[in-house]
């Protein structure tokens, strides 16, 4: 007589691992002004610093219509197509 398990079988599960990221040189950066006050500057230099030191290309920086909705479906889809890596912050 067998008894089976109501889980099925026991075995450890199969992981494989994660395709790893292009290096960042060969990347194009975005970034995004969530709206707050200061962030377009900050966000803009901190892209352009990244860029000089990773060789990175730098896009520039992209707005969306207020910090405090979502990025709107178009702008999105913009960033999705234009860029590889997105730079943005929110705080309070």
């Amino acid at each position: 007589m067998k008894i089976y398990s109501p889980a099925g079988s026991v075995g450890r599960p199969v992981h494989g691992l994660a395709e790893a990221p292009k290096p960042l040189r060969q990347s194009r950066l975005v970034g995004l002004d969530n709206g707050k006050p200061g962030a377009a500057l900050l966000i803009e230099s901190a892209g352009q610093r990244i860029a000089q030191i990773s060789g990175a290309s730098w896009l520039g920086v992209r707005a969306k219509g207020s910090a405090a909705t979502p990025v709107e479906d178009l702008l999105l889809s913009e960033l999705v197509n234009d860029a590889d890596c997105v730079i943005t912050g929110t705080a309070d």
